[in-house]
This record gives structure tokens, sequence and C-alpha cells, in this order.
């Protein structure tokens, strides 16, 4: 028959714990950056997705606006020489607010008197409250 030696072994050395433990901590290490990294333009990309939707309704309402009977109205919300400050500029202000972001919106409309158009250009801008 076949004799077995066997040898004293405890568990590992003072050396391999050390090893092993610097192994886990720079996978760990590079592990956190990557999601950092990865959440971070998420963040940014929800809060443009949700200007954007507070923007289209902003331009669905005004589009309510449109009517013959109204167009020359120098009081309307697209009046060309309209607005807070005369050209046509109409500051909404705080339109929205959700997880401490502040969503303000200004809108100006020209007048294009070739074509009898208004062109709207409409400005969201967020910023995030501490």
């Amino acid at each position: 028959m076949l004799k077995l030696i066997i040898k004293n072994q405890h568990g590992m050395t003072f050396v391999e714990v050390i090893v092993a433990a610097m192994i886990f901590s720079l996978t760990s290490a590079g592990l956190f950056a990557t999601i950092t990294a990865i959440n971070r333009p998420a963040g940014t990309s929800t809060r443009e997705v949700k200007a954007v939707m507070l923007g289209k309704q902003i331009l669905d309402g005004l589009r309510n606006e449109v009517d013959a009977t109204t167009w020359d109205d120098i009081l309307g919300k697209l009046a060309a020489n309209g607005g807070d400050d005369g050209n046509g500029l109409f500051e909404l202000g705080e339109i929205y607010n959700e997880d401490g972001i502040a969503y303000n919106a200004t809108y100006q409309v020209n007048n294009d008197p070739d074509i009898s158009a208004r062109k709207v250009t409409l400005n969201i801008t967020w910023t995030e409250m501490d």
C-alpha cells in the first residue's frame, strides 16, 4: 500500500495575505472608478432630457396662442415687440424644480416681415441647488 506523507500546513503565509489584499484593493479601485465615470454622464443626460421635455411643453402652449385674431396683439405671448424688455424677450423664470435642480426658461420672438412669420428661440437652463 501507498503511504501518504502529510505535511504540516496551517494556511496562508503573511506574504500571500498581503499580495491577495493588494490585488483585491487594486481591482476594487478600478471597478469603483469605472462605475463613477459611467454614472456622471447619465446624470447630465437626464437633466438634458428633462429640459427638452419642458421645452416641448412650452412650445406646445405657445402653438395654442397662434391665432389670426391675436397675431398683431402687442400684449400677446407671441408679440415680436412685446416681452419683458420690449424686444420680444419673455422671461418665464423658474418653471420646474425637482431633486434640487431648478429649470428656468426664456424665449424670444423675432418677426420676419418678408414671410409674415415669427421665429421663437427658446432657452432652458438649469442650476443645481445645494
